[in-house]
C-alpha cells in the first residue's frame, strides 16, 4: 500500500495516512516531472497531459504570432500613410493639371 510518506507530493483533502487510487491516477497523470519522465524513457503519456501540453505550445505560437502581426501593421501603417500622401499629392498634380488644361 503507498501511503503519502512514501510519495510527499500527494496531498488531498483527507487526513488518511493512504493515497487513494484517484489521488495516484491524478498525480502520475498531471505531474509536469512525471510525464517528462514518460515522454522520453517510455515514448508515452496520457491524453491529458499530451492536452495541456498542446495548449501551452498553442498558447506560446500564438503569443509570437500576435507580436509578429503587431510588428508587421506597425511597419506597413508606416508605409501605408507614406503611400496615402504620395496618392494624394498625385491626385492634386492631376487635377492641376486636368484645370490648366
Amino acid at each position: 500500500m503507498l501511503t503519502k510518506r512514501a510519495i510527499p507530493v500527494l496531498t488531498d483533502n483527507e487526513e488518511a495516512d493512504a493515497v487513494t487510487y484517484e489521488d495516484f491516477e491524478e498525480w502520475v497523470k498531471y505531474d509536469e516531472e512525471i510525464q517528462n519522465f514518460l515522454i522520453k524513457f517510455v515514448g508515452f503519456h496520457p491524453i491529458e497531459a499530451a492536452i495541456t501540453r498542446y495548449g501551452t505550445i498553442l498558447q506560446h505560437l500564438m503569443q509570437g504570432f500576435d507580436e509578429a502581426h503587431k510588428q508587421t501593421l506597425s511597419l506597413y501603417k508606416d508605409q501605408s500613410q507614406k503611400l496615402l500622401t504620395v496618392n494624394n499629392n498625385i491626385k492634386e498634380k492631376i487635377k492641376e493639371t486636368i484645370k490648366q488644361n
